[in-house]
């Protein structure tokens, strides 16, 4: 069992920062959505693409790199998502992000040995609310999300 770790809540501006998803799947997608909702430049390295990477590449909203990862992907990267469907791999994205001192998280296993979680979130006429479980449930803080988003529309808040 692993020992719980804190983590300190923070909402990071990533508008123009170099960001790096390893993975092309629809886990990395949804990472890939959120980055670039905030502004993120954003360049996916990967093998394999689900249609909406593809399509994000064609409109020109992200760089594709259609390869394995390397570690010069990591040059001039602020923040990574190590979500390929590769546990080793994503391993290695971990350690070799770390030791250039570059934020990072998997969305595997190895999720407790990154430097973030991302939280459930959405906006509603802005005001933006993360909910977490601290990395303990992810379906739990989505349906906490959902719960709220709800309440907050019904009550017109």
């Amino acid at each position: 069992m692993r020992q719980k770790r804190p983590y300190y809540p923070i909402f990071i501006a990533l508008e123009q920062r170099s960001c790096l998803v390893v993975g092309g799947g629809a886990v990395a997608w949804r990472k890939i959505e959120g980055l670039l909702e905030c502004g993120a430049q954003v360049t996916v390295v990967a093998l394999d693409l689900v249609a909406e990477i593809k399509q994000a590449a064609t409109e020109g909203l992200i760089t594709v790199n259609r390869r394995s990862f390397s570690e010069t992907d990591l040059e001039n990267v602020f923040l990574v998502y190590a979500a390929t469907d590769n546990a080793d791999v994503n391993a290695e994205i971990l350690t070799l992000s770390q030791k250039k001192g570059i934020l990072v998280a998997a969305v595997d296993k190895n999720w407790v040995a990154g430097d973030f979680i991302t939280p459930a979130r959405f906006t509603n006429k802005g005001v933006s609310v993360a909910v977490s479980s601290d990395g303990e449930s992810c379906s739990r803080s989505r349906d906490v999300k959902n719960e709220l988003q709800r309440f907050l529309e019904d009550n017109k808040l």
